[in-house]
């Protein structure tokens, strides 16, 4: 994902820019024989600011707007609407309608959500003036700064659900404009794409919906005990392979539990990811299930009872590539503290895996999950590449994991 798909969002959707330039806004540079006048943009450069030895969760960009005309009067005007509808941009979208890909509530920081892509400000820096002799054109280029927030949605992330920003979950399916949990015992019913997208909102209208918790956690557990999900109407098919991040902890009234991360249907009977505990034997288990046929990933005495805050990563390849990669991280436990320890499995037969819940209907089990976020990738990423790493150190850090 780029900066500049957000640049090019903001710019085609000015309404006064587009009486000018109709659909003339090109990257990089303006082709020969167009009309006139035109827009160039282009990302001049783009710095990352480290604290220490990790990544701020800031970084600033240096882009810069090219103005073409044949009169300098055009060129003039179009450059006066163009530093009007950039230098200090503030999306006027409500978060009713977070479908449009741009919203700006106060529970983002005061960030507006443009093609995954949270804009914090944008600076004019300055500007000037040039004539191409060879084409006869004017031109004006104009410099700004874009400050904004690295996340999982500028990563190029299919999903992502933080539990933490209020302003993408509601308690209502309904409400308009929604309505943010506030309290322990709000039930969240929607659930919005952190990237302002419609792919992967979920939301729930049944009674099993999650609780909120203001330390930051849904709580995906019903009063009688039994489990709680949010999810989509129908199951999401990754053909291309997937890559799914959990920070997550268990939260369990019995001291024998199934706590399930994700499922495909109220059943479950297909697609699930989810975790096992055994107090009789005193063991732990992983499961991946792929079109109804159970993985063991891990169990055993040794494998964490997830008591601690947990971060889990799976991948998976797609019907012809059946193999995958997962990773847990327990900074409380001696044997899952390693933050570079990468576990193959394949399994013959299991296609493609299947989104639909986070969490699982009610199905008689006394258990609880705590889900703090989740990053969904429509692809299989290589464990310990850049994509993968980006992400990982980004969950590490913020849960301090």
């Amino acid at each position: 994902m780029s900066l500049s798909k957000a640049i090019y969002k903001i710019l085609s959707t000015e309404t006064d820019l587009i009486a000018e330039t109709s659909t003339r806004i090109f990257p990089s540079v303006v082709p020969q024989n167009v009309d006139y006048p035109a827009l160039m943009y282009e990302i001049n450069s783009q710095d990352p600011i480290y604290v220490k030895d990790r990544r701020h969760t800031k970084t600033e960009a240096h882009i810069v707007i090219g103005v073409h005309g044949k009169t300098y009067a055009d060129v003039q005007n179009v450059s006066e609407i163009v530093i009007a509808t950039l230098e200090k941009y503030k999306d006027a979208t409500d978060f009713a309608n977070p479908e449009t890909g741009i919203s700006g509530t106060p529970d983002t920081g005061g960030c507006s959500i443009v093609e995954g892509y949270w804009i914090q400000e944008i600076f004019f820096d300055n500007s000037f003036d040039l004539f191409d002799e060879k084409l006869r054109v004017f031109e004006k280029y104009i410099e700004f700064d874009v400050r904004f927030l690295n996340n999982p949605s500028s990563m190029g992330a299919y999903g992502w659900f933080p539990v933490d920003i209020k302003g993408l979950m509601s308690t209502s399916e309904t409400a308009s404009p929604p309505t943010p949990p506030t309290s322990n015992s709000d039930k969240v019913r929607l659930w919005y794409d952190g990237s302002g997208a419609t792919t992967l909102n979920v939301s729930s209208g049944d009674s099993s919906a999650p609780y909120y918790n203001t330390d930051g956690y849904l709580k995906f557990q019903e009063a009688d005990g039994s489990g709680a999900s949010i999810g989509s109407a129908s199951a999401i098919e990754f053909t291309n392979g997937c890559t799914l991040f959990f920070v997550f902890q268990e939260d369990v009234i019995a001291s024998d539990f199934y706590l399930y991360l994700t499922s495909e249907g109220t059943s479950g009977s297909e697609n699930q990811i989810y975790f096992r505990r055994e107090s009789t034997a005193s063991q732990s288990f992983i499961y991946i299930r792929l079109n109804g046929t159970q993985k063991l990933l891990k169990g055993g005495i040794s494998t964490p009872d997830f008591s601690n805050k947990c971060y889990l990563a799976i991948s998976w390849g797609n019907s012809s590539d059946e193999d995958g990669e997962w990773e847990l991280i327990d900074p409380n436990d001696s044997t899952y503290f390693n933050k570079n320890f990468y576990n193959s499995y394949s399994q013959a037969g299991g296609g493609n895996f299947k989104f639909q819940n986070f969490g699982i209907g009610a199905d008689g089990t006394d258990s609880s999950l705590r889900l703090y976020e989740s990053v969904i990738f429509n692809k299989k990423l290589t464990f310990g590449g850049g994509q993968y790493n980006r992400i990982k150190d980004y969950l590490l850090n913020k849960h301090n994991l």
